[in-house]
């Protein structure tokens, strides 16, 4: 399939969901047809992430209440019911379920970030070397400083369950567990 051929069925799908009476929830409608866009383009999986707020100092954590809202739960059980029945499509989603707390998140054992002049950050979400960092990988390897005093401090913290402060408004931390009662792929 061709990058036109996409582009116009996405453009068709944009341009039936920009006719929706304002307020209504673009999600609830939206998942389902990129489901079906999905199996329609041979795209075997669909993850639906909720946007990490820990990088965005202006906003509060109250965009993650719409994670337990009846819009997006209906709108997430309806692009589940798309996938199971298109049987080529998996679709996942955070883990939306559990508990939240830092040991929630995996990514600093296996996301984390380098910024452009070598820094490494634990948080892919939160790439703010000044704020924090572990060294430098044009400096010292990248295996020392994934494995430096501080590193490996920060994930002692992890096993201990502590919440850093580098951590506020992580969707990790403030995302409030969901009731699903649909058998979806968590990540």
């Amino acid at each position: 399939m061709s990058y036109k051929v996409n582009a116009r069925r996405l453009r068709k799908i944009y341009n039936r969901l920009r006719r929706l009476p304002k307020g209504v929830n673009f999600f609830k409608y939206a998942s389902k047809h990129v489901v079906r866009l999905a199996s329609e383009m041979k795209v075997q999986f669909v993850n639906i992430t909720p946007v990490n707020l820990a990088s965005i100092t202006a906003s509060n954590s109250s965009y993650y209440d719409f994670f337990s809202s009846d819009s997006f739960i209906s709108g997430l059980e309806q692009a589940f019911q798309v996938s199971t029945d298109v049987e080529n499509v998996e679709l996942s989603i955070w883990d939306v379920k559990t508990k939240n707390e830092f040991k929630k998140c995996h990514l600093l054992w296996n996301h984390f970030y380098i910024s452009w002049d070598g820094w490494p950050t634990p948080c892919c979400a939160k790439p703010f070397p000044m704020e924090l960092n572990f060294g430098n990988v044009y400096e010292s390897s990248l295996m020392s400083c994934l494995n430096s005093p501080a590193y490996r401090d920060f994930r002692l913290m992890w096993h201990k369950n502590i919440t850093p402060d580098f951590y506020k408004k992580c969707q990790a931390i403030d995302l409030k567990p969901i009731d699903l009662s649909i058998g979806i792929t968590l990540n």
